[in-house]
């Protein structure tokens, strides 16, 4: 699901720009997703930038920052399905995309 500045512009109508994407993902996946990241030529963030690695990864590829969230930054919650079912959604270039709920979005 998208987060961040995608998600906050989807719900409010209003664009900001941002350096980066948030995608969010059930924390079973991460492996997977970063797998697909370097794939495609996207390397580790931390090399660059030192970042805590619980909750997140930070992708670059030619100054654009992906961002793989499977847990708020506290630990004090995970993205679980019920994130997946609440998603509200969002159409960029017809393609349907899932946002994190209004609620987790306030974390």
């Amino acid at each position: 699901m998208l987060g961040g500045g995608f998600a906050l512009a989807t719900f409010t109508g209003r664009w900001r720009d941002t350096k980066d994407i948030d995608f969010y993902i059930h924390p079973q996946d991460r492996g997977k997703v970063v797998e697909s990241l370097t794939s495609v030529g996207f390397k580790d963030y931390y090399t660059k930038l030192a970042y805590d690695r619980k909750w997140i990864y930070r992708s670059v590829q030619s100054d654009v920052i992906v961002d793989i969230i499977w847990s708020m930054a506290n630990q004090r919650a995970q993205v679980d399905d019920l994130w997946f079912q609440r998603a509200g959604t969002s159409e960029l270039r017809g393609q349907r995309l899932l946002v994190i709920p209004a609620e987790e979005l306030t974390w």
